[in-house]
Parts: C-alpha cells; sequence; structure tokens
C-alpha cells in the first residue's frame, strides 16, 4: 500500500510540473504561430533586420556537393538506413551548413541550416527485403558497418530528404545584415521548406492541438493520480 500511494503522489506531481512548464513554452509557441499568421510573402529587398519576415526564392548553386545517396548535386541532405522489421537505424548522415536564397529582388539570403526547422518529408528511394541492397550495402561500407546477413522478414529502407540547387522554397525567419545580403540562423524561430506560408501556418497550428491534447492529457492524469494517491493517504 505505502508503495502504491508514494507512486501515485510522485508520479502526479512529476506530471503536474512537465505540464506546467510545457504549458509556459506553449504560451511562447502561440505567440510565435499569431506573428507568423500575420505575416505575408515580401522580396527579401524589403526584409528588415531583426523582425520576423516571410520569403521566397530559390537555393543558389554555391556549395553544393555531390548526395552519397542519389549522386546529385545538393545544399543540404538528411538520410539514413533503417532496419523496418526491427526498427533500428543502420546508417545515418545529415551534410550541409549553409546556403544561398535568391529571390530576384536584388538581395540575397544566407542561410544557416544548423538548427533550422526543415519541413521536407522523408521519401524512401530504396527498399529492400530479406538482405540490404547494392547501394545499401555500399553506404555500409563506407561506414566501416558490417553489412547484414540475409533473413527472412527482414526490410530495408533508405529514408532521405535534400535540397537541390534551384529548389523553391519559402523561409520564415529573422534576419541579420551581412554586407548586402542578409543572414538568417536558429538563434531565432527558423522555418525553411517548399510549402507556401499558409500551409505552414495551418502546420503550426495542427501542432498547437496536439499539444494541447497532450497537456490536457497529462494534467488530468497527473491530478488523478494525486487524488487517488491522497485517498489512499486518508483510507489507510
Amino acid at each position: 500500500m505505502t508503495i502504491a500511494i508514494t507512486l501515485a503522489l510522485a508520479v502526479g506531481s512529476v506530471l503536474l510540473v512537465v505540464c506546467g512548464f510545457a504549458w509556459a513554452a506553449r504560451r511562447e509557441e502561440v505567440a510565435l504561430v499569431r506573428r507568423i499568421e500575420r505575416l505575408e510573402v515580401r522580396p527579401l529587398a524589403d526584409a528588415v533586420p531583426g523582425e520576423l519576415v516571410a520569403v521566397r526564392g530559390r537555393a543558389g548553386a554555391s556549395g553544393a556537393f555531390e548526395d552519397p545517396v542519389g549522386a546529385e548535386p545538393a545544399l543540404w541532405v538528411d538520410a539514413r538506413l533503417v532496419a523496418r522489421d526491427r526498427g533500428e537505424e543502420l546508417w545515418s548522415l545529415t551534410r550541409g551548413e549553409t546556403l544561398r536564397l535568391d529571390d530576384g529582388s536584388g538581395r540575397e539570403a544566407i542561410v544557416e541550416l544548423v538548427g533550422a526547422e526543415i519541413s521536407i518529408a522523408p521519401r524512401d528511394v530504396d527498399e529492400a527485403d530479406r538482405a540490404p541492397s547494392e547501394r545499401m550495402r555500399a553506404l555500409l561500407a563506407g561506414s566501416e558497418r558490417a553489412v547484414p546477413d540475409a533473413r527472412p522478414g527482414a526490410r530495408y529502407a533508405i529514408e532521405h530528404r535534400a535540397i537541390r540547387p534551384g529548389d523553391a522554397l519559402g523561409l520564415v525567419g529573422v534576419p541579420s545584415r551581412e554586407g548586402d545580403a542578409l543572414r538568417f540562423t536558429s538563434a531565432d524561430p527558423l522555418h525553411l521548406g517548399p510549402e507556401p506560408l499558409d500551409a505552414l501556418v495551418a502546420r503550426l497550428r495542427a501542432d498547437l492541438r496536439a499539444m494541447d491534447a497532450m497537456l490536457k492529457f497529462g494534467g488530468a492524469l497527473g491530478i488523478l493520480l494525486l487524488a487517488g494517491g491522497i485517498a489512499l493517504v486518508l483510507a489507510s
């Protein structure tokens, strides 16, 4: 009985504390989403350093490298080889630190990718059953990871995301001045991806709804556990 009371009170208290911190973070997120909702896509030439802005342009070719998965030029790559049947990641790679975005307005943006929210959905570029494919074997050989032996029921996939020169991208962030260009970093909210501004807003709203549901469930469970623990104390 004592263990049950202690667990109920401890877990309930922790849940309420965590929900309290999450609620504070939610308030900041709500404020940011409302700021983004009020934005309109503007030319980079009109962007004001230090103010949140939404722009749209094309990724430049400067700094491109060969994508190790697709052997095509890329500015940013995020890829992983996973064993789907057992939920194991066998290999991963994230490469690309900055890119240049040009919207034709006469001003260029330098975007630091580390820490940015890049809203590009992963896609499977290779799948194999029983044993890894030749491309998967090559990736594993380059990482000095042992290639798994063939076995029934095994399923492998390469999940891949990339930004390539010439890709059309939307950007929401807070620029600072760097010569004649603007620099965007993750020191402030930084969203980058092919989706239009209204799609980004809709996704952020959906994230808020999911957070609300989690907070309501966690708070209710925390209160229930505390109430149950107190009831057990009174009954003992």
